[in-house]
């Protein structure tokens, strides 16, 4: 194992410290370095990289999601590009 287990408990929990754009508390959908989807009655922890690469953690479902892609969408939705919701849902069905 190369990454502790305590490591990835805190990276993907929302970091209830930091304050939004907007200086309010908590932040419920960042941790460290890690972005928190949540759907479904879910919370999914998901990382962004450059030009709309997304990796996306689903415990529930035993699954880890990745999409490599060239460009992200520019439309955002609160504080996530639209197409994350987009490419999210399109992995649930196969997730049975």
């Amino acid at each position: 194992q190369i990454v502790s287990e305590n490591y990835i408990k805190e990276a993907t929990t929302a970091a209830k410290d930091l304050k939004d754009e907007f200086g309010n508390f908590p932040l419920n959908y960042y941790g460290y370095q890690w972005w928190i989807l949540h759907i479904n009655d879910l919370e999914i922890p998901y990382m962004r990289g450059h030009k709309g690469q997304y990796i996306y953690s689903i415990p529930e479902k035993n699954a880890i999601v990745v999409r490599l892609g060239e460009e992200r969408d520019k439309e955002n939705i609160g504080e996530i590009s639209s197409d994350i919701l987009e490419y999210i849902n399109m992995a649930f069905p196969l997730l049975r």
